[in-house]
């Protein structure tokens, strides 16, 4: 959706008035809680979108250094139009609360095999501001160094809802500066678990409803060209069988070349706080080389999940990719081999130019295999040019066994001073070339 900067936005009536007491009460915030000596000048975002596909988006944001708030209305378009989503996230001096997103350790509880760095540097508040258009949880957290947490997780991804909710407490003393090349962290949770019935299959029983607690606890050093954390967790279930879990994380350099690793392993029985199941056993380790004009990374992922009966299904991804800046441009290619228990293998090519002749123009193309035989080509391009007036026009070709697709989409945005103006048409992703025009949506 395309996004439109002005000083007031031109909502319905209750969506405006609750955007105005949202920010009235911020600014009250602020004055209570700002330093009085700050030079910080607060900074205010208004914006307000429409698009035919998804109705009127109004949004706010309010940043005055330690303090952060965040807005949101969404107004669905067509016969049924109305309100249909209300986000809000606060933030500031021992407080956060809204649409929120865990990290460091509480990341960990809720994901124990979730991709990329979760432990490094993630010291302090286990929250942070999230969405809220697309969050989904929403929560509290009282406190800077230790402190008490709540967690609910939203049915529909930024709509405020109170579904399985947890609560706990959390300490993670934030670090005194570099030289402090040790930190900790610990956090605990209680939540409750609904009754589940039983399925189809012989393998599915019910399950009671039964009181769930977790511990967890991590520690990590590191320097200027390491680190390394170490986390684990405990979770009894009253009813229910325990659990544990843990993760290693490490990175370092050594001139151009930076190593990076990540473990995970969780037992049968784990559920995180939301009632999910963890990857059995996770590895991910990569390479990279930076140089003048080149970088060139490789990768390894070992995923180990449980199927419905239990038992193990793995899954291997090799990876690399190649990128070159030059005179002539920028070009760069990835590939990736995918192998699962049971299946076909998948490879995948993905290749991108910028000419420096031309560098408002991106080519690129995609190609993917199964089992030695094509399943999908794409041809794309891109232009983005303008200074006062900028334009971006994309367009791509899929040619799939079932026929040929096609995707384009036209932007024009104008900024001016103190904001931003931008229309945009296009297809709702890829479409059959007969009913490209028929699936155009505009914002």
């Amino acid at each position: 959706m395309s996004i439109f900067y002005h000083r007031i936005i031109p909502q319905p009536r209750l969506a405006v008035q609750l955007v105005s007491f949202v920010m009235v009460l911020a600014t009250s915030v602020v004055v209570w809680a700002g330093p009085a000596d700050t030079a910080e000048e607060p900074e205010l975002r208004l914006a307000v979108g429409y698009s035919s596909a998804e109705g009127t988006e109004s949004s706010a944001v309010l940043n005055a250094g330690l303090v952060e708030l965040r807005a949101r209305v969404a107004v669905t378009a067509g016969a049924e139009s109305g309100i249909s989503a209300v986000g809000f996230g606060f933030s500031a001096p021992y407080a956060r609360f809204g649409a929120v997103r865990p990290v460091g350790l509480l990341r960990f509880l809720y994901g124990p095999g979730a991709a990329g760095p979760l432990l490094a540097g993630a010291a302090g508040v286990p929250l942070r501001l999230d969405g809220p258009e697309d969050a989904t949880r929403f929560g509290v957290s009282l406190g800077e160094d230790f402190g008490l947490v709540a967690l609910a997780a939203a049915s529909t991804p930024g709509v405020p809802a109170f579904k399985q909710p947890a609560c706990g407490a959390w300490a993670a003393p934030r670090k005194g500066g570099t030289a402090n090349a040790l930190w900790w962290s610990a956090v605990t949770l209680a939540s409750g678990m609904p009754a589940v019935e039983a399925g189809p299959a012989w393998y599915e029983p019910p399950s009671p409803r039964s009181e769930r607690f977790w511990t967890a606890a991590s520690v990590g050093a590191g320097a200027d060209a390491w680190q390394a954390s170490l986390a684990g967790a405990v979770s009894s279930a009253f009813p229910g069988a325990d659990a544990a879990a843990g993760r290693f994380e490490a990175g370092g350099s050594l001139g151009p070349v930076r190593a990076s690793i990540e473990a995970s392993a969780a037992g049968e029985a784990w559920l995180n706080p939301d009632g999910r199941a963890a990857p059995a056993f996770r590895l991910d380790a990569g390479l990279r080389y930076t140089s003048r004009g080149l970088s060139a990374t490789a990768g390894y992922r070992q995923l180990v999940e449980r199927d419905a009966g239990g038992e193990p299904d793995a899954e291997s991804t090799l990876r690399a990719s190649l990128e070159v800046i030059s005179v002539f441009g920028k070009a760069r290619v990835a590939c990736s081999a995918q192998a699962v228990d049971g299946e076909a293998p998948t490879l995948e090519i993905d290749t991108s130019l910028r000419p420096s002749v031309a560098s408002w123009l991106t080519c690129a193309t995609s190609w993917r295999s199964v089992d030695g035989h094509a399943t999908r080509l794409d041809l794309l391009a891109a232009v983005k040019t303008g200074g006062a007036l900028r334009v971006a026009i994309e367009s791509g070709f899929r040619f799939v066994p079932e026929g040929r697709l096609i995707k384009a989409s036209c932007g024009v945005d104008a900024p001016f001073r103190g904001g931003n103006a931008g229309f945009r048409v296009g297809t709702e992703g890829w479409v059959a070339m007969p009913e490209a025009l028929e699936s155009l949506e505009y914002s």
